[in-house]
């Protein structure tokens, strides 16, 4: 009758009795192509995921078990070598993820040292010693390209105090390492032309020491690449994993 405010059944939802509603359970679509690997050398990772959509759970049903998305390593093939210039009023020791390399020109203030590093290098330090005078540190790092890496600024850390491990990648620095002091254009690494800091390539080069620019030996480090962490399913084997790693690297 007029009076009667129940809707005829089929016109909405609420006439339905949801009890009686079938469960459908949630079934994933097929995987997407695999994503473009973040690195086309040194290691890189892709992912691919899927959806539980085809059908979607419904009325009760259950989820999808597994995993929406799964990730695998891809450009592993080792990029080509940069190339370091660097030169150093007086002595100058050079380490490369700890490890130092001997290479020409390393005790001569004037004369530029050049050697090829990995492009994976996370960390390069170097010692100088001056023994009077002049003193600076300067250089670059390019790629095989000849496209500047780095090059010595105010973003290298500098002390004046030898620390165990102060090469190594896992090096945590204290507060006794500081910007680099930028020794100015005016300095003769900048001016001069009858040195090896002529040839250092990058033009973002700049002369560098400690913060007071009055040391005789100084420490400096710049940090090329961090360490990254690499998510992984098993939490047990992942933690294992990743301390090993950290251990390999020097941070623990």
């Amino acid at each position: 009758g007029e009076n009667d405010l129940t809707p005829a059944c089929g016109s909405c939802w609420c006439c339905q009795d949801q009890s009686k509603l079938v469960p459908v359970d949630g079934k994933w679509t097929g995987w997407s192509d695999w994503s473009e690997c973040s690195a086309e050398c040194d290691g890189g990772t892709q992912t691919r995921d899927r959806t539980c959509t085809e059908p979607a759970p419904a009325h009760g049903g259950r989820q999808c078990l597994g995993e929406a998305e799964e990730s695998r390593d891809c450009g592993s093939d080792p990029c080509p070598d940069h190339n370091l210039y660097i030169l150093c009023d007086d002595e100058l020791e050079i380490y490369v993820d700890g490890a130092e390399r001997r290479v020409a020109g390393l005790n001569t203030w004037n004369v530029l040292s050049t050697l090829n590093i990995p492009s994976s290098t996370q960390v390069l330090a170097v010692k100088c010693f001056n023994r009077g005078g002049g003193l600076g540190i300067i250089g670059s790092v390019q790629d095989a390209q000849g496209n500047d890496v780095l090059a010595t600024d105010s973003s290298w850390k500098c002390s004046n105090t030898w620390e165990s491990g102060w090469v190594l990648p896992g090096f945590k620095e204290g507060g006794n390492w500081r910007a680099a002091k930028d020794l100015g254009d005016d300095h003769f690494m900048m001016t001069r032309t009858d040195g090896g800091w002529k040839d250092v390539p990058s033009p973002n080069k700049r002369p560098i020491w400690t913060s007071n620019g009055l040391d005789a030996t100084v420490y400096c480090r710049k940090t090329i690449k961090c360490f990254h962490i690499v998510s992984v399913t098993n939490s047990f084997n992942g933690i294992t994993q990743l301390a090993d790693s950290l251990r390999t690297l020097g941070y623990l």
